[in-house]
């Protein structure tokens, strides 16, 4: 689970890509446990945002997220992304 692996991974990413679970409550989760991850200037994305008939619920909690943070949303193909 990404939730097990997020204590050994440092604080000042320049990168980080989430593409794991994608039932809404596990997407959310693995956003607020990575965010921090990243530094400030640094990119936060992931996968299958377009992909609506296999993960619509990605697209609802990063539609949340970028709304709650005031980012601007990137995406191309299925992918999504954000700089700090």
């Amino acid at each position: 689970m990404s939730a097990d692996a997020v204590n050994l991974i440092p604080d000042n990413l320049d990168f980080v890509y989430i593409d794991g679970n994608h039932a809404y409550e596990f997407v959310k989760e693995d956003i607020k446990n990575y965010w921090p991850k990243v530094k400030k200037g640094g990119v936060f994305g992931g996968h299958d945002y377009y992909n609506l008939s296999k993960a619509r619920e990605v697209k609802k909690a990063v539609d949340e997220f970028v709304k709650e943070n005031k980012l601007k949303l990137f995406t191309g193909n299925i992918d999504w992304w954000v700089v700090k």
